[in-house]
């Protein structure tokens, strides 16, 4: 081969060295991982609300459960009623269970409604309830 033949291969990218290049950027292209989309996550979740319901059910009334035992310690703090530590396990610290009653005897005084607490208990026992016979249905 000639030295023009030589150059004009290398311009045009046909060495073997740039192959390899890019046969190696090709391999880590299809190698690497791609990340879930929007779309594939909804999917899943879908599926697992179709298949499993139980269990979504369990999961969002103890999430409602939580959400509704928060806010009434936040209300309860935010008049002074009491200092409370709400990032405990409720079964190591015993005052977190006599929140709801404390809020129960303080509502009328601020004019607050009773239902957080009332929906709390059946919220947290109908959601443990919901995610234990799911899971076991797995």
């Amino acid at each position: 081969m000639d030295s023009g033949s030589i150059v004009f291969r290398l311009l045009l990218g046909f060495s073997p060295r740039i192959r390899r290049t890019q046969n190696i950027e090709q391999r880590r292209a299809d190698e690497s991982p791609q990340l879930p989309s929007m779309n594939d996550n909804l999917k899943i979740i879908v599926y697992m609300a179709r298949h499993d319901p139980a269990v979504v059910v369990g999961l969002a009334l103890i999430g409602a459960a939580s959400t509704l035992f928060f806010h009434v310690t936040l209300k309860l703090s935010r008049v002074g009623f009491r200092s409370y530590v709400v990032f405990k396990p409720p079964v190591v610290l015993a005052t977190n269970w006599a929140i709801p009653s404390d809020y129960l005897k303080v509502r009328r005084k601020y004019g607050w409604s009773p239902w957080p607490v009332y929906c709390l208990w059946p919220c947290l026992v109908v959601g443990l309830l919901c995610l234990v016979f799911g899971l076991f249905q797995l």
